[in-house]
């Protein structure tokens, strides 16, 4: 019988996240693709001097002589709308290219990609003030950090493709996700509106959502007591199932970023929101690791008593096994019972349908969150803390010589400050949500967010607040 064993240059650990990174800068490049496009496209009905919002007559009458893009027109003698363009084509073109070419996707061409969206989101105005808009200005600057930090990623023969801060940088896009879902969820409760409430927005949302497709038809006429009970399943996975973005199980990550996939592809098939559902998923990536995607560490080897005993000590006991167990059944049943209780879910006998409202009030859900999201800080701040000390303890295990142990610790070990900064920040967008937890954080995170605010690399989230 076929045994097998990790590779030598693969030390404690038993998952990797080369396959992942680079599917997520793949994921990122094609985002950025249908941004630039979608937007080159529109571009002359909107900006151009017959437009919508003419460029021209829009920066004369703000007086926005200090934008990047107003600033390359005066250079190159050129008009801010064909300043524009060029840009737009420039982006297309490396976005398109980074698809094809890995050696491409680095920080550098990644950041080349940020500026060129900012730019645009600069000088576009309202056209490019959608949610969505900002969740790519703060994922595009992530990937930076994300993609290696080289011009060319050329990759040595015989070399693996392994970076030490994958598990750091990868956290951070699994964090901006999860801050994303969970508000977009509770906002919905949180901005009072009767509808969402009631559990009956989606009666309307189908018809007046920005373009619905040929099945929001089909959707729109679905039995009321199925929109309510689709409507309380939406709460419990959007915002209910993001606490398992930072489980230490495996299991509960992966179960979590399936469930937010199949979400966002539903709502995809129901009305076109642009890139917005596929940058969402391409965040949920951040959720899996490379033996999800099919990328097995393990390697065959001749059947002996050394691969047999190091095998064996690899393998979980069966008090491990029982015990994981238990607590994946322990955890389901009680993702049922508080759906059911919060949301009064029953069978109706007398109209065969499924009956469902909330039992809360408004009162209670602010305590409640008043409650649960210091809980998730200090949950995500642990499970930051755990991949940072296991990515430094990688980059002292695995190389064999001095100076690229030492080399790969600092590296690390940058990473992980920045992570851990950046993590900080992005707390005083989250509490919006909770305005009592946000005052509680310290002044110096206010003021290091208000720097970087024109820059929209921290936002605040929260999508159909209202009907």
């Amino acid at each position: 019988m076929a045994k097998y064993s990790l590779p030598n240059r693969i030390l404690n650990s038993t998952m990797q996240y080369t396959h992942t990174r680079n599917l997520y800068l793949f994921s990122m490049s094609v985002v950025y693709t249908f941004a630039f496009a979608s937007l080159y496209w529109q571009q002359s009905g909107l900006y151009s001097d017959n437009g919508i919002l003419p460029l021209r007559l829009q920066i004369k009458q703000n007086e926005r002589s200090n934008l990047f893009i107003v600033k390359l027109a005066k250079y190159f003698h050129s008009t801010p709308f064909r300043m524009m363009e060029c840009v737009l084509l420039i982006s297309i073109l490396l976005s398109s290219s980074m698809m094809i070419f890995k050696c491409l996707r680095t920080s550098l061409t990644f950041a080349l990609l940020w500026l060129g969206y900012y730019s645009c989101f600069q000088i576009a105005g309202q056209f490019l003030y959608f949610q969505w808009d900002t969740l790519l200005l703060e994922a595009g600057f992530l990937t930076i950090f994300v993609a290696p930090l080289r011009i060319l990623y050329l990759k040595r023969q015989n070399t693996d493709d392994f970076l030490y801060q994958d598990r750091i940088t990868l956290w951070l896009v699994r964090w901006l996700a999860f801050r994303l879902l969970f508000a977009s969820g509770i906002v919905k409760l949180t901005g009072n509106d009767k509808t969402w409430w009631a559990l009956t927005a989606t009666t309307y949302h189908y018809q007046s959502q920005c373009i619905p497709t040929p099945l929001a038809y089909y959707a729109h006429h679905v039995p009321v007591w199925l929109h309510k009970f689709s409507t309380a399943l939406v709460y419990m996975f959007m915002s209910g199932s993001g606490i398992l973005f930072f489980s230490p199980f495996r299991l509960h990550r992966l179960t979590a970023c399936v469930i937010q996939i199949c979400l966002q592809v539903l709502i995809a098939l129901t009305g076109n929101y642009n890139f917005f559902n596929l940058l969402t998923i391409v965040l949920c990536l951040g959720l899996i690791d490379d033996r999800f995607l099919g990328y097995s560490q393990w390697e065959i080897v001749r059947d002996d008593v050394n691969e047999t005993n190091n095998q064996s000590k690899h393998s979980c006991s069966w008090l491990t096994t029982l015990f994981r167990r238990i607590i994946h059944l322990i955890l389901l049943i009680t993702f049922v019972y508080l759906t059911i209780r919060w949301f009064n879910i029953h069978w109706d006998s007398k109209q065969k349908v499924i009956q469902s409202k909330i039992t809360f009030t408004r009162l209670q859900l602010d305590f409640f969150l008043q409650r649960f999201l210091p809980v998730c800080m200090f949950l995500a701040w642990c499970s930051l803390m755990f991949t940072i000390g296991r990515s430094v303890f990688i980059a002292l295990q695995r190389p064999k010589k001095i100076y690229a142990k030492i080399f790969h610790i600092l590296t690390t070990v940058f990473y992980g400050i920045l992570a851990m900064s950046l993590f900080f920040v992005s707390m005083v967008p989250f509490t919006v949500i909770e305005q009592k937890t946000g005052r509680a954080l310290p002044y110096e995170l206010q003021s290091w967010y208000n720097k970087f605010q024109d820059y929209h690399i921290f936002n605040a989230y929260g999508l159909f607040r209202s009907m």
